[in-house]
């Protein structure tokens, strides 16, 4: 021992039996938080495809909401010929049956029976959806049974509205049913 100090010991290092178990657990804490961000990132696009679709869904309402206000707005329904010789508008259909004449729902048969190119009126289409509405306008008789006894003549009409949204993947089919007084 040198003078001033106060000793030289050696101390010696014992071996330990733990090699590498340290990379191992800081393997799987790594793989663990690599599992939840890959998580969190699946659900942060999946809530954002339902915000898309949700939007999507939303426009094609709004433009067949606006194909029915128009085809109030612009046609004074009542001069209109209701025999199928004007496009767009008819007699009520009261029998629902697909090409086959088998009955379907009222549903379905708007939805996939019904021939819109051919029997209905383009409305003007809305900024930025993939196509114009279309409408079709059905007179509705006056012994339906929608009147009271007493009350002024009234004709009615049921509007079929069919719109596509930001994509061809939504469509909404919207009716309205219109009174008006004579």
């Amino acid at each position: 021992m040198k003078p001033g100090r106060k000793g030289n010991l050696i101390k010696t290092q014992k071996t330990s039996k733990q090699k590498g178990s340290a990379l191992i657990v800081g393997l799987v804490i790594l793989l663990l938080l690599t599992l939840l961000g890959v998580t969190a990132f699946k659900d942060a696009a999946m809530q954002e495809r339902m915000a898309g679709n949700l939007g999507d869904a939303n426009a094609a309402f709004q433009s067949a909401e606006a194909a029915i206000r128009e085809a109030v707005r612009t046609d004074d329904l009542a001069s209109k010929n209701y025999n199928g010789s004007t496009k767009g508008y008819g007699q009520q259909i009261s029998s629902f049956t697909n090409s086959d004449g088998a009955n379907v729902s009222e549903g379905e048969f708007w939805a996939g029976q019904f021939d819109w190119t051919g029997k209905s009126v383009t409305a003007q289409q809305p900024e930025k959806t993939e196509s114009a509405p279309q409408y079709f306008v059905e007179n509705i008789p006056a012994n339906t049974g929608i009147w009271k006894a007493g009350e002024r003549a009234k004709r009615a009409y049921r509007i079929t509205a069919r719109a596509n949204g930001y994509s061809d993947r939504s469509e909404a089919i919207l009716q309205s049913t219109i009174l008006l007084e004579d």
